[in-house]
């Protein structure tokens, strides 16, 4: 059976799309993403993640029309590959103009979004952890814009890659680690939580952002403050990453130095533990 895609305001098989070399996300990388995770056939948070489409839809002025309801299609496209738990990435570009810099105008945006599969972390994969590298970042100003540009990502993941690392996390110099090259980074220094605070140099997630309301019902300990390379590598006694798909994955080792004892610290498992059970105990998986 054919992969049902939406594309431009239709629902059709996945061999049927077409999209013009004069693509402005295919140019420029002139556009925004979002990635939803399916749990049990419903779109996790799919609130949190429409209102952060349109905050970056709104910080590059791509206009998109009244009639397109995001909520709908997303809920349209899971019903329709009967998708029970995976990803639904979703894409935005300005659409399709004659190349120039300056951005064209009455131009129609192109809009697709198709489910993709995921193999969620086991229970053996949390309880070994994972490893990270710390790397220049290399990104632009504005990384709180989920755009298309992660040519700095990619090369930052590859790097890990071929250290045999799970994640490179990103060093600004000056400020000190600021998150993944697709996740957010949380801490623990002296029984307190630490991350960076939301700002245009990171991409604020939304397991991120959910974590930290947990945080705070559970009187977890918490700074939002950039950590530094000497503390997380010295001081830390845990470590871990969140994402839409990893959800809370600890790191037990970073550049090559154990963190703590090299096993999921106390405050790791009992943010995964309350994150897993405000999925399993959600009725609209939507509102969360």
């Amino acid at each position: 059976m054919s992969q049902i895609v939406f594309f431009n305001g239709e629902f059709m098989p996945r061999e049927n799309v077409q999209i013009s070399f004069e693509d402005r996300g295919f140019q420029f990388g002139d556009g925004v993403y979002e990635v939803i995770k399916c749990e049990n056939g419903q779109a996790l948070a799919l609130n949190r993640h429409l209102r952060r489409l349109k905050r970056s839809l709104d910080a590059l002025e791509i206009q998109i029309p009244s009639e397109l309801d995001f909520a709908h299609l997303t809920r349209r496209l899971i019903k329709a590959n009967s998708l029970h738990d995976g990803l639904v990435y979703m894409q935005v570009t300005r659409g399709v103009a004659p190349r120039a810099h300056t951005f064209p105008e009455n131009v129609k945006p192109t809009v697709i979004a198709y489910p993709m599969p995921w193999n969620n972390p086991t229970s053996v994969q949390f309880k070994q952890g994972a490893t990270a590298i710390i790397v220049p970042d290399e990104r632009w100003l504005r990384c709180d814009i989920k755009s298309l540009n992660l040519i700095a990502n990619a090369v930052a993941k590859e790097k890990a890659r071929r250290a045999g690392a799970t994640e490179a996390l990103l060093y600004r110099e000056g400020l000190g680690v600021v998150e993944g090259s697709s996740s957010n980074l949380f801490a623990v220094i002296d029984g307190t939580l630490v991350t960076a605070p939301a700002s245009p140099l990171i991409l604020s997630g939304i397991t991120r952002e959910i974590l930290l309301e947990l945080a705070s019902e559970l009187s977890i300990p918490l700074r939002t403050e950039v950590v530094s390379r000497h503390e997380l590598l010295h001081d830390a006694q845990e470590a871990f990453i969140t994402s839409r798909g990893i959800a809370v994955l600890p790191l037990v080792a970073i550049d090559g130095k154990i963190v703590g004892d090299g096993t999921p610290g106390p405050i790791t498992q009992q943010l995964a533990n309350a994150y897993k059970s405000l999925i399993d105990e959600a009725e609209n998986l939507e509102a969360i």
